[in-house]
């Protein structure tokens, strides 16, 4: 399966008297674009209903808008955030190869895959503590990165199991990666831990509940602070939701949620 993808990416910004008011001296840049990305996939259906699949990709990725152009500073809470005119796009060259399986009533999925980044964008990254007292964040350029990584995915329909499981579901999916800032020799700060859902459903013709589960481990994996500082390495958790969902009628639907059932303090991933 061979495939191109042309992105043309142009950033024209215009200043207003609010951000030149409180960002005086900063100059905003525009930036403009084009990369052609091939990307080619295989996959060998094997006996029954599993198949080998692998492939690929060149990648691309334009700077945020707010990345590159940006002024923002809360003094109550002792932090800034400020531009980077020099930030450059993003480009990667990926391999992936997976194994899958998905049958009348189960699913399974195992993949890895292994990314070379070229100008890797941090973003909002801790640079030290200026005149005023305040942090400073800055998005930058990793010259050169790597990021691997495994994830397993599956599914069940338990009613195949059992009648009376009829309607009821597991699925699951866990996820574990690495990165590597190859210039300074040092691990990405952005890369996420070992992360894992579990979550058992019920949809009946007009009805359905979830509980899902978000489990994280602790983030250890972290670069060099500078002289003075620290990273915050957030320890793990694990976290359920209640989901539910109603059909009243052919057009109507009703969905609610719960978060955070056992109120767990947790930190988002990334």
């Amino acid at each position: 399966v061979p495939a191109l993808r042309v992105d043309h990416y142009e950033l024209a910004p215009e200043s207003d008297p609010i951000f030149a008011g409180d960002n005086p001296g900063v100059a905003i840049v525009g930036l403009t674009k084009t990369s052609v990305s091939p990307k080619f996939g295989v996959v060998w259906h094997l006996d029954g209903d599993g198949s080998l699949c692998g492939g690929s990709a060149r990648g691309f990725r334009s700077p945020p808008y707010a990345d590159v152009n940006i002024g923002f500073t809360n003094v109550q809470f002792g932090y800034t955030a400020i531009a980077n005119p020099d930030l450059k796009p993003e480009t990667s060259d990926g391999f992936e190869l997976g194994l899958r399986y998905s049958g009348p009533s189960a699913y399974a999925s195992l993949s890895a895959y292994d990314n070379r980044y070229r100008d890797f964008i941090e973003s909002f990254v801790f640079t030290g503590i200026n005149t005023q007292g305040l942090m400073v964040y800055q998005s930058q350029n990793v010259a050169d990165a790597r990021i691997h990584g495994v994830e397993v995915k599956a599914g069940i329909e338990l009613g195949a199991l059992a009648d009376a499981m009829a309607g009821w579901s597991l699925r699951g999916a866990a996820a574990w990666s690495r990165g590597e800032d190859r210039t300074a020799d040092e691990p990405l700060e952005s890369v996420d831990p070992l992360t894992a859902t579990l979550g058992l459903a019920y949809a009946g013709e007009r009805w359905g509940v979830e509980l899902a589960g978000r489990f994280a481990a602790r983030r250890e994996r972290m670069p060099s602070a500078l002289v003075g500082t620290a990273y915050f390495q957030s320890p793990g958790y694990g976290v359920f939701d209640l989901f539910a969902h109603w059909n009243i009628g052919s057009r109507v639907k009703l969905n609610l949620g719960v978060s955070n059932l056992p109120d767990r303090k947790s930190w988002a991933a990334g």
